[in-house]
């Protein structure tokens, strides 16, 4: 079978998460497809029976939504950073790391995690220690409130959904008074 690079980006992407709504996964492919038609990308695929929708959800065959990575995912998406170079899952505590070449051309990690309410001793524990050169972490709140039970000493972010989208707050760190 014949497939277009929208195609194989798509198929790429659904490798990496398995499954995701339809708008992440339009938003990721014009990254680099600015024209792209997710409905005409997608019809093949399925003729095929590489991936299936169900839905507003559209997975590699036999994937189902999970959904830290939808949020994690929308949370990426969310984040005022554009041109990211890397998205990929991660390892606990994180769920999802991309990376984006700040304004000198380095190269920066973005690791995303989520804190349930009454895990953030345990959250502050797992971070604590882990190299923070070139890093930040987005921590997902589900209320702000959590903010203050966190004990975070590198750079970081917390994001809170709002009325249908995310709002980001800088974290401070334990050492600024």
């Amino acid at each position: 079978m014949l497939l277009g690079l929208p195609q194989k980006k798509l198929l790429k992407i659904l490798k990496e998460f398995g499954c995701l709504m339809e708008r992440q996964l339009e938003m990721l492919l014009k990254e680099k497809f600015k024209d792209i038609r997710l409905e005409f990308a997608t019809k093949q695929l399925c003729y095929y029976g590489l991936i299936s929708i169900n839905g507003e959800y559209i997975a590699l065959k036999d994937k189902t939504p999970d959904s830290r990575i939808i949020q994690a995912v929308d949370v990426m998406l969310s984040f005022p950073v554009k041109d990211i170079e890397v998205y990929k899952l991660s390892k606990e505590p994180f769920i999802l790391t991309f990376y984006k070449n700040n304004r000198e051309g380095i190269l920066f990690r973005y690791d995303i995690c989520k804190c349930d309410v009454g895990k953030e001793s345990l959250l502050s524990a797992q971070l604590s220690g882990i190299p923070s050169d070139c890093r930040a972490f987005i921590v997902i709140l589900s209320e702000l409130s959590q903010e203050k039970k966190l004990k975070i000493l590198q750079n970081h972010f917390f994001a809170v959904r709002e009325n249908e989208n995310y709002q980001f707050y800088i974290g401070r760190s334990e050492y600024e008074s």
